[in-house]
């Protein structure tokens, strides 16, 4: 059996375990709250039939109560949905409450017609006896159905555990111990031991899984044995080794034996033939190094001649530096001066947009007397009218709201020279601060020329100095020219002698690259 089916069996197995269970547990419930509603009604009938005595004792009507009563016995007998009473298993409690029925319509409802109260009293003593033994077998069925709900949980507990255990076992035989054998092999396949044997075999999963390890430890064997054999060929030196086949990834590793192979016996061959052209040149370099020690003398001669116009060059280059440095030094002065005059026109600008805003404010202050002296020539109006109706009381209130009027139309004409002057003097200063924009542009203008002249002097003093160093750099070169020229000459006879000895390495190198055995591409 597969493990996946054997998985699909327990849990079926368990599932319908617990559905038993449950149906039985939901069932012995049921039983329990019928016989509890069953004892219920019993203690109804003991306590109704009793409270119906007392009522009719006290001369109150029971109709209500001894219909509710029947019923209720009725139901108990042979069960009732309305009051939710089942049909009684207990025939010992059927038998009794028949027999509290029967005396009930026998032995106390005539006694409640006829009036017999002493009787009744006996008789209602005789009932409460008889149905009190009615709700006490209720209360033992009832006890009975938790004792037997008991007993079925503690069955099903068992069973439980029980099938848990024997699902344990099968889990342990089937799935644990076949899945401890292959961590064993694993556990020494990962140590390097590829001789190791799992010792499972079986139809489903696992046994699947056991075969695959032994087919994926015998190929690794093999083709570890493989790789070593390879390995030792190219360690003697044979590197003509015939291609094998692999699969999965170890296709990239025969692939990679393979190419190194091929590129050994490659690099060994070239080796061979690089060794061969090697001794070929070097006879070439042992001719070529007389023909370098004729044109090093030639070429010292050359070298003292351009020594001599590099001297020359260096006094040119050292005048115009202490040109440039004199030049630099008075365009920075002439910056420093132009940015103070820049600076003093910030300020007269400054000082000219002060000079505006005041005039605005005089213009506003200007306007307020205007509106003043307008509203006192209005009350010099109206102290005039006012004077005219009240006759020769009066006259000197008129004579000075004459003289207010007089004063407030001189304050008004005054206010209007004056506001004709500042708008004169507004208007200057707005022409004053147009010419000075205009000044101060032409002096940043003038400004931005002079630093970029400054800037050219500067980097004509820094390109005379670069070129003060680097002709002196160049003199320093021929200096070191001159002196490698005259070593080339004693170095070219050397050069012929090493010729000869590199000849004969070349051929050493040859030898050795013979004992290979190369692959044939």
């Amino acid at each position: 059996m597969s493990i996946k089916k054997l998985i699909y069996n327990t849990m079926a197995c368990l599932a319908l375990l617990s559905i038993l269970s449950t149906g039985l547990m939901f069932l012995f419930l049921d039983q329990n709250q019928s016989n509890g509603k069953i004892v219920n009604y019993c203690g109804v009938v003991r306590g109704a039939t009793q409270r119906i005595m007392k009522l009719h004792l006290l001369d109150q009507p029971v109709d209500d109560q001894i219909a509710k009563v029947e019923k209720a016995m009725d139901g108990i007998i042979a069960g009732d949905k309305e009051l939710g009473l089942p049909v009684p298993r207990d025939k010992e409690l059927v038998t009794q409450m028949q027999e509290i029925r029967t005396y009930w319509k026998e032995q106390i409802l005539p006694l409640l017609n006829d009036g017999q109260n002493e009787k009744l009293l006996e008789n209602s003593e005789e009932l409460f006896n008889k149905s009190n033994a009615a709700v006490s077998q209720a209360e033992k069925y009832s006890a009975q159905g938790i004792t037997k709900l008991k007993a079925i949980s503690a069955i099903t507990l068992v069973i439980n555990l029980i099938s848990i255990y024997f699902i344990l076992m099968i889990i342990r035989r089937k799935i644990l111990i076949p899945v401890k054998t292959l961590e064993n092999g694993m556990e020494r396949l990962s140590q390097g031991d590829l001789q190791s044997e799992i010792d499972y075999n079986s139809k489903n999963e696992l046994g699947m899984l056991a075969n695959s390890m032994r087919t994926s430890i015998i190929t690794l064997s093999d083709y570890i044995s493989r790789i070593g054999n390879s390995m030792k060929q190219m360690e003697q030196g044979n590197f003509d080794l015939p291609s094998q086949q692999y699969i999965g990834d170890f296709i990239n590793i025969g692939q990679s034996i393979e190419k190194f192979s091929e590129q050994i016996s490659e690099t060994l061959g070239q080796l061979h033939e690089t060794s061969e052209q090697v001794s070929s040149g070097a006879d070439h370099v042992a001719a070529s190094s007389q023909l370098l020690a004729v044109g090093a003398a030639e070429q010292n001669g050359a070298i003292d001649n351009l020594s001599h116009a590099v001297e020359t060059i260096v006094t040119k280059i050292d005048y115009t530096k202490e040109n440039a440095s004199i030049f630099n030094t008075k365009a920075q002065t002439m910056g420093v001066s132009l940015d103070e005059s820049e600076q003093q026109m910030r300020l007269l600008l400054q000082a000219m947009e002060d000079i505006q805003r005041n005039s605005e404010e005089i213009i506003k202050i200007n306007k307020t007397i205007e509106d003043i002296a307008f509203q006192t020539n209005i009350l010099a109006l109206n102290a005039a009218v006012e004077a005219a109706r009240a006759g020769d009381a009066g006259k000197g209130f008129a004579v000075v709201a004459d003289e207010v009027r007089n004063l407030a139309a001189k304050s008004a004409l005054a206010a209007k020279n004056t506001s004709e002057l500042i708008d004169v003097s507004v208007r200057s200063v707005e022409a004053g601060k147009d010419l000075t924009d205009s000044m101060a542009g032409i002096l940043n203008t003038v400004l931005m020329d002079a630093r970029e002249i400054a800037a050219g002097i500067g980097e004509i003093q820094s390109a005379s100095k670069e070129q003060s160093l680097s002709v002196s750099h160049i003199t320093d070169s021929m200096d070191k020219i001159s002196a490698v020229v005259q070593s080339n000459s004693a170095t070219a006879q050397e050069s012929a002698a090493a010729s000869e000895e590199l000849s004969a390495q070349a051929k050493v190198l040859s030898g050795l690259a013979n004992q290979f055995t190369l692959k044939r591409m």
